[in-house]
């Protein structure tokens, strides 16, 4: 015996959706956070171990809203928990 589970969401019981399957069959993530950020101006100094904050002024891409550039410091806020890496 076959059983078939037909589904196109998957939500938290609060209403959130975790998970959608479309009609083409793809699995889509809404909370699959990404982003690219960079200094694109010339900075004075290009030694930023002894300083606190790295400077960033241009967002290439931000796919969940987790960046915030507010005098070319850029914030980062983890809207889900996962593996972050800064370079």
């Amino acid at each position: 015996m076959t059983s078939i589970l037909k589904v196109d969401n998957i939500q938290h019981s609060g209403g959130t959706t975790g998970l959608t399957i479309d009609s083409s069959g793809r699995v889509l993530t809404p909370a699959n956070p990404k982003f690219s950020v960079r200094l694109a101006t010339a900075t004075s100094s290009s030694n930023f171990t002894s300083i606190s904050d790295v400077p960033f002024d241009t967002t290439d891409f931000d796919v969940g809203n987790c960046i915030a550039i507010s005098s070319d410091v850029a914030t980062f806020t983890a809207p889900v928990t996962g593996y972050y890496q800064f370079n």
